[in-house]
């Protein structure tokens, strides 16, 4: 899943493609580029960019075990 162009132009505050990557560039977003020259941002990149960059692994509750 990407981001919407909307999604792109509310998180970027630009509407031209190349402004978009300047800004995703300058703040380190991973991203591609698609044969019209849009940015795709990734559902992913977006939610680890928007959490300080690091998703939180959870570990299994083995406490309920009976060993």
């Amino acid at each position: 899943m990407i981001l919407s162009d909307s999604d792109l132009k509310d998180l970027t505050g630009y509407v031209q493609k190349a402004a978009q990557i300047r800004w995703l560039i300058a703040r380190g977003w991973k991203f591609d580029v698609n044969s019209a020259g849009r940015a795709r941002v990734g559902i992913a990149e977006f939610n680890r960019k928007m959490v300080g960059g690091k998703v939180a692994k959870q570990e299994p509750d083995f406490s309920q075990l009976n060993g």
